[in-house]
């Protein structure tokens, strides 16, 4: 509104978050992150409905929010606006914007042509971004590069244990203030050859109201020393509980690594006695459950979970892994600690 319209005073109501403005006029700012904050809007009538990043929000919400378009004005015509990253195609905004069907029972939504849609993308507003940014953009993996660069829905994969759908609908901004404990997982590659795996490396803090969130990935491809040397900066700087690191490659080898560098650290060894797939899907459940959110976004982990089916033939998820490995350490260590302190 400044750069817009510099001459237009505007009065902040910090209570209740609405602008007021001179002629009468009110911009109210919601959120939809709680219950409370639903109900409040159930009271309210409205002339234009903005929903910025509706791939996070639900499908009934969003009728929700249709029900509040019904403030009569005689200068204005009521409107819904929406932006988005493009999900995947099994959203409900494909469905609405696109297919123009309800995405409950398929059926045809009542006045299709009153639902439109364009796409833009970061390009288009090239002269207002930093070439960084753009470069950024440019070098994520495929899929990312064209949902957030080229303005893409992208295609669910068949047998895929997370989707885009899921990962959106979790994704939180920044970490709580109720973190109580953090886990760096650890998924060691043998060497740092070009033919030789990634060595995953994922922060995960849990909070006191039981819901994890995954927040770093340092996962490159490292000499024994070199990532030894990462995951103790890593154990430090995000004052992490413990590293959970997978003892299979080399047996003790992990741990004897991690010492070279740090004898301090508060290491667990975890043997992989089960396959990939057996063990991430606990961590995909909790995940449909909203228990687990991705911190911002982290492209190249979410590249290898919305690509994992464990099927033969598939690249080592070595991000996926860490993560993995960090999330199921943090739900057994609540476990341990309930039946100590219950016995």
């Amino acid at each position: 509104m400044r750069m817009c319209f510099p001459a237009l005073t505007m009065t902040l109501n910090q209570q209740d978050w609405y602008y007021q403005l001179p002629n009468r006029s009110q911009i109210w700012l919601f959120g939809y992150d709680s219950k409370e904050r639903v109900d409040k809007i159930l009271g309210t009538e409205w002339n234009t409905i903005y929903l910025n990043e509706c791939s996070m929000l639900e499908y009934y919400l969003m009728t929700i929010l249709l029900t509040r378009l019904s403030r009569k004005s005689e200068h204005l015509v009521n409107k819904m606006y929406f932006d988005q990253n493009p999900p995947a195609r099994s959203h409900w905004t494909f469905s609405v914007f696109h297919k123009k069907e309800n995405p409950e029972n398929k059926t045809a939504i009542p006045d299709p042509d009153k639902w439109d849609v364009f796409r833009m993308n970061p390009m288009g507003n090239r002269e207002n971004l930093s070439s960084d940014y753009i470069a950024t953009l440019e070098a994520l993996p495929e899929r990312q590069r064209r949902r957030f660069l080229m303005g893409e829905y992208l295609e669910d994969i068949e047998g895929a244990l997370w989707n885009e759908n899921i990962l959106d609908k979790n994704r939180v901004d920044k970490l709580p203030d109720s973190i109580v404990t953090t886990a760096i997982g650890v998924d060691p590659a043998g060497s740092s050859k070009t033919e030789s795996a990634e060595t995953g490396i994922v922060a995960v803090s849990k909070s006191r109201e039981g819901h994890y969130y995954v927040f770093l990935d340092r996962t490159g491809k490292y000499t024994p020393n070199g990532w030894a040397t990462v995951i103790a900066a890593t154990y430090y700087g995000q004052r992490a509980d413990r590293v959970v690191a997978e003892r299979n490659y080399g047996g003790d080898m992990v741990e004897s690594t991690l010492r070279t560098v740090d004898k301090e650290m508060n290491i667990i060894q975890v043997n992989a006695t089960r396959g990939k797939i057996v063990r991430a899907e606990p961590i995909s459940g909790l995940f449909e459950q909203g228990l687990v959110h991705i911190v911002g976004t982290l492209p190249e982990l979410e590249d290898e979970l919305v690509h994992f089916t464990g099927q033969p033939g598939e690249k080592s998820p070595n991000r996926l892994d860490a993560m993995v490995w960090a999330i199921t350490d943090l739900m057994e260590t609540i476990k341990k600690e309930f039946w100590v302190s219950a016995i």
